[in-house]
């Protein structure tokens, strides 16, 4: 496994290349899946504007479970995931960001 910049993971954002857009850092498949997660929900946050961090949450879990939080100005919410899951969920927020950004802008 690399040295893993936590730095750059949380700080994780999309860049322009001649290509299109690519993560900046890109993901490696070598990184624990806490990392991983992080890295997603970082791009997520860079992408929607959406304050969205992930924790491993070990307590009343048996197994890896991840704790995903939103935070706005006056609320937040946190659910408890595996690793899958967790990359489904993130999935979903973007989307439904992207989906009312979309209907905003109609």
């Amino acid at each position: 496994m690399t040295n893993i910049n936590l730095d750059a993971i949380n700080n994780a954002h999309m860049v322009r290349t001649d290509r299109g857009w690519s993560p900046d850092p890109p993901m490696d498949p070598s990184w624990p899946d806490l990392v991983k997660l992080k890295w997603h929900a970082a791009l997520v946050c860079s992408k929607t504007g959406i304050n969205v961090t992930v924790h491993l949450q070990p307590q009343d879990h048996p197994g890896d479970h991840y704790q995903v939080t939103l935070r706005g100005p006056r609320w937040a919410s946190a659910t408890i995931h595996t690793y899958r899951s967790a990359w489904t969920y993130l999935n979903g927020i973007e989307s439904g960001a992207e989906a009312a950004q979309r209907d905003r802008a109609d």
